[in-house]
């Protein structure tokens, strides 16, 4: 988790994109939920597995992160 958020932070700073502040924020917001989710019903927590954790967290993160690439392109390419 921690090398997910320092990968994302680098991706920021390196592009300045708004696809990855938009993965970012809702990466941030889908943890909230699911944590009150998690408080509220404890017993959807013995259910859920690493592999489903770390798919909830990607999630967000994948169609940022292809906004984010397709932007860069653009700019690479606009610069030419």
């Amino acid at each position: 988790m921690l090398l997910l958020f320092l990968l994302l932070m680098l991706n920021i700073l390196r592009m300045q994109a708004i696809g990855t502040w938009i993965s970012l924020w809702s990466m941030i917001v889908i943890a909230w939920l699911e944590n009150r989710w998690m408080i509220r019903k404890p017993l959807l927590n013995l259910g859920s597995t690493f592999f489903g954790k770390v798919d909830t967290l990607l999630l967000p993160v994948i169609p940022g992160a292809m906004v984010a690439q397709i932007s860069f392109m653009g700019e690479s390419d606009s610069s030419r």
